[in-house]
């Protein structure tokens, strides 16, 4: 039995545009981007409501968690992006 390895998980495809909007690289709306990023996570973890199940965890007061409750959104997108590879993607993680 051989289980399916990911290149790159569509969270992280997310994470890294709302990186590059952040910096300036690109245009957008990097909390929307961070948002999808969140709900993508969920969705391969495989959440019964992906949507609704990833609006309960970033809607809370959180620094890296809650967009608007981070001060530092580089690393709040970091932080999501870390989270999103653990136990997925070892040497993206690491």
């Amino acid at each position: 039995y051989k289980r399916a390895q990911p290149i790159m998980l569509a969270s992280e495809g997310f994470f890294l545009q709302a990186e590059a909007v952040q910096r300036g690289y690109l245009s957008g709306d990097a909390k929307d981007l961070y948002q999808k990023g969140i709900v993508e996570s969920f969705r391969y973890l495989g959440t019964p409501n992906p949507a609704a199940d990833a609006a309960v965890y970033y809607n809370q007061p959180i620094a890296n968690v809650n967009w608007d409750a981070s001060t530092d959104k580089i690393r709040a997108i970091i932080t999501q992006k870390w989270i999103a590879n653990t136990n997925v993607n070892g040497f993206e993680s690491w």
